[in-house]
This record gives structure tokens, sequence and C-alpha cells, in this order.
């Protein structure tokens, strides 16, 4: 009988890493790196599309997987399904707006001997979105809880999350109840989740969408309207400054909550001040001479008729060129940097739990990290107890990003309304979508790329430039 090797975790301390594309080499991920087919127990995967065929290639025939997936109301309905001769289980998750929004959150719950493996990402289930198109994930593998003794019984806020985001999803088997097994209290990441609803009142709007991101800003960086947005998207709808005024209040932290009213005759012709923000998407010149073509340009969608309508502000984007020359970038990234370099009001001073330095979101796979389960130690650096440090000496925040699933669109993270039925203020949501958050403590310097230097995976050249004359973004549609 030949003993399988215990695989040990590879990222205790989370990282954020750009998938692998053929014919680039460096420091990216595959597919095949997350799953470990050979080691892997249990798994819960979702994604909008999924290739079935494709995906069991790569998965263990031995197991039981549930996937989570979008669905067509015209010809499937919700639920959870087995598919005949096969160890997989379906999930259908709620459309309540169909066949307005989508299914487009991508998680993974992947679960090992004494371990389990996190992973959100902006890609598909599908070969494209893993071999020809960038896109970007954060991966973080946390310790069953009797290796290191702790939990009590309580579920730290991430896995409650977790847990909220699978509920939600129509899903109550054995993979919700694992979570309490383990011990999340390393847990780096801010998760924020995106569910198809009307969220009325202050405190249900701060539950998902930019209202969850303006909670997670004023949590950990505090109220701050002096920043600058960069936001990276591979959709884009009818945006307006209405929604980038309202978006761009979250982003600093403030509560989102006032009504945009719709423009009268008179003011149509006079254009609001856009916030200090730009959108960045390939132009048609860019797709068109990339490396796959239109083909892997089949993965972005933007209508012209969107483009041309005159509430469009067009001033703000910006080409989406990628570092792997040729290729085309299907992630979704917003990152923040404020203006001032003082801490911002109201912030928190020291954050334990969410708190990343460069080497935390470079994801170096020098996990110094150390995993105890029975009587094996793993090869990882032990961590040593650290140095108390006192609040003067920790660098204040700059900035934050984000990255996951939300394009830049009002369906992704939801629109502020006034309710028919209350009166009041509501925050209404058309997808299901779902990424990550994390402040940066990083320097000063602004000597190149800033958010690189301090360990963001941007895929694409910064800053982002300005589009060639007489090219136009890039159009799926009229």
């Amino acid at each position: 009988m030949v003993l399988t090797k215990l695989l040990e975790p590879k990222y205790l301390d989370g990282a954020t890493k750009l998938t692998y594309v053929s014919g680039f080499d460096g420091d990216y991920v595959k597919l095949e790196d997350l799953l470990q087919k050979d080691h892997l127990k249990d798994a819960f995967l979702c994604a909008l599309a999924v290739d079935l065929d494709w995906l069991l290639t790569k998965l263990p025939e031995n197991i039981l997987i549930v996937i989570a997936k979008h669905w067509d109301s015209r010809q499937e309905a919700e639920g959870v399904y087995i598919l005949p001769d096969t160890n997989i289980l379906l999930v259908h998750p709620p459309l309540p707006n169909a066949p307005i929004g989508c299914f487009h959150a991508k998680l993974m719950l992947l679960f090992f001997d004494g371990w389990m493996r996190v992973v959100v990402a902006s890609g598909n289930l599908i070969p494209y979105d893993w071999e020809t198109n960038e896109n970007v994930i954060f991966v973080q593998d946390f310790p069953i809880v009797q290796a290191t003794g702790s939990n009590n019984g309580n579920l730290h806020p991430f896995a409650q999350d977790i847990k909220d985001f699978i509920l939600a999803i129509g899903l109550k088997n054995h993979i919700v109840n694992k979570l309490s097994q383990y011990d999340f209290s390393r847990a780096k990441a801010k998760l924020v989740a995106s569910i198809p609803g009307a969220y009325k009142g202050v405190e249900n709007i701060k539950k998902y969408g930019h209202g969850r991101l303006c909670k997670v800003v004023q949590e950990v960086c505090g109220q701050n309207e002096n920043i600058i947005l960069e936001c990276q998207t591979s959709t884009l709808g009818g945006l307006t400054a209405d929604f980038l005024h309202e978006f761009y209040r979250s982003a600093s932290g403030i509560d989102p909550l006032e009504i945009s009213k719709p423009r009268t005759k008179k003011s149509q012709g006079v254009e609001r001040p856009l916030p200090q923000m730009t959108m960045v998407y390939p132009s048609n010149r860019t797709v068109s001479s990339s490396k796959y073509s239109k083909a892997a340009g089949a993965a972005l969608f933007f209508g012209k008729s969107n483009y041309e309508k005159h509430t469009f502000p067009k001033e703000i984007i910006r080409n989406c060129l990628s570092k792997r020359d040729g290729i085309l970038i299907h992630s979704k990234f917003v990152l923040a940097r404020y203006t001032q370099q003082e801490q911002p009001k109201n912030s928190q001073k020291r954050q334990k739990t969410n708190k990343l330095n460069s080497d935390d979101i470079r994801g170096s796979s020098d996990d110094k990290a150390e995993f105890t389960r029975k009587s094996y130690v793993s090869k990882e650096t032990e961590i040593e107890s650290q140095p108390t440090i006192s609040d003067q000496d920790i660098d204040p925040i700059r900035g934050w990003y984000y990255c996951g699933s939300h394009n830049f669109t009002s369906s992704a993270w939801g629109k502020i309304s006034t309710s028919r039925e209350t009166k009041g203020p509501q925050l209404r949501i058309n997808n299901w979508e779902l990424g990550v958050f994390f402040s940066i403590r990083g320097s000063e310097n602004d000597q190149g790329d800033w958010f690189t230097e301090n360990g963001v995976p941007v895929p694409y050249q910064r800053p982002p430039r300005r589009y060639d004359l007489n090219d136009t973004p890039w159009f799926s549609f009229n």
C-alpha cells in the first residue's frame, strides 16, 4: 500500500495573485495548483459559466463536488440537483430579478487533510479564463481547529460572511457545517458581497454591494473624501455622473444616501462635475490587435448605445493594456489612494486581522507560518511572537484595493433609489458578486507604480492611458 504524503498549506498568510496565461512565465497561479486534485477531499465551487467536461478533468472522481452557477430562467429552474451519472451536486441560486441580473460570483471552498482553502476569483470555470484571459484570485489557507486549539465555537466574521453567502445561495449541506471546524483567526481579507434584492434602511443598505464597501472602508480606513479611484472592469454599463458620485461616496466611507434625482430637461445640457475617478476598459484597437483577438474579447461587454448617451462620462475612460503583451484582462479591480498623507479621520489606528503589509499583499511563496497537525509540522518558517508596536510606529493607511467579481455596473454594486413602500432609501442589486478588500499601509514614494510598489498585482499598465485618436471602447453589442 502506497501512503500519500499529506499536502501542506501554501497560503496561510493569504495572497493575491494573477492567473497563468499560456506562453508567459512568472509567479502566476494555475487552477490545478489551487484544486490539488490528488489531495482534495471536498469542494464547493461557483461561477457564472462552467465548462463541466473541462472542469471534471481537474477534479477527483470519488468525492462529492458542489457547483453553483448561473442558469437560464427560460429553460431551467432554481434549486439543487444531482447530475445523473456524476458526483456533481448542481445549485441554481435564486434570481429574483430574472432575466435581469445574473449569478456572477466566483468562490471556491476546498477541503484537504487538516486544512481548507478559500479562493475568491474573477474568472469563470472555463478554459478561457484560466489559460487565455488574465484574471485575479485571492487565496488563503486555514488550519483545522483541532490543530490550533482555538475557535471556541464562534465563527470568525470572515467565515460567517462565507456561511451567510452560501446559505443565501440555497445550500444547506455539509459544506456549510464544515466552516466551524477551521481556524479563521488569521483571515486577511474583508469580504464584499452582492446578493440580488432591494435593501431598505441604513443598516440593510450596508450589508451588500457598494453599501457593504462603504461599511468596510469606514471600519478599516475611516471617512475621507480626499481619494482618487481607478476602477478596472471587463464590463461597462450605462454610467452616469450620479452613479459615479454615489459609488465615490461609498468608497470614501461616507454614507451614500443622497437620492439621485433625474435630470430635468433644463439641466440636461449642464455637466455635473465628476468625482476623482477613472474607468479602465480596453479600446477597440487593443482587443482587435490582441494575441487571441476577438475570441477572447467575447468576455468583454459594453454596448455602443450606452457609450453614445449624452449622460455617459466619456472623459473618465482609460485604455486597459496588459503588462503581458497582447493579452486581454478579465479581472476587476478598484484601486484607491488617499491624496493626503495623514491618517484619514475616524480610522482605526491598528488593524490586527485585516492589515496587510507589502509582503502580505504581494503573496510571497515563502509563507512564514506554523502549521501543526497531529505529529507533523509544516516546513514553512515558524512565526515568532511579534514585538509590541506603538501606534506611532505604524504607517498610516494610504490607500486600499478591491478585487473580485464586481464589474463596474449598478447591477453588480447596486444603486440607491427611493422605496415605493417605505418612501425611504433603498439599495437595489441585480447580481450575485463576491470580492475582497485590503487596506494599504504603503510608502509615500511616488516613483513608478505606487500600487505595484506596495505589492498589489495590478495586471495592466499604469498609469492607464487615454484612448488613441479615433479609437473607441470595445463594443460587444450595439
